[in-house]
């Protein structure tokens, strides 16, 4: 984890009140589907600033989605491109061990 981004998780209960658990059950309570909306939320509703409330809901995201799902959902009404999809990380895999690809299984 980035070091700027482990401080501002460490001094979210001093800055906002609440340990970024909290809010992480709060914006699951609430279920808002687009980031704005969520980041609108938590600015409006308890007055986070911009910084805390996107930190809260990128980390929200990043806790609710595995990569695998984040690939699903990108071709949600867009099937037809799932065929490229696959051929790139078909393709991309055979370039070697040093090659990352998360997830490496193809949808």
């Amino acid at each position: 984890m980035d070091k700027a981004l482990q401080t501002m998780i460490n001094n979210m209960p001093e800055k906002t009140g609440k340990k970024l658990e909290e809010w992480l059950k709060i914006l699951h309570k609430e279920n808002l589907e687009k980031h704005s909306m969520a980041v609108s939320f938590l600015k409006t509703e308890y007055g986070l600033t911009h910084g805390f409330a996107n930190t809260i809901v990128t980390l929200s995201k990043e806790k609710n989605e595995s990569s695998e799902d984040l690939v699903v959902n990108q071709y949600i009404g867009k099937e037809s491109l799932t065929p490229i999809y696959n051929l790139l990380i078909s393709t991309i895999v055979k370039l070697g061990s040093d090659v990352i690809i998360t997830p490496k299984k193809a949808v």
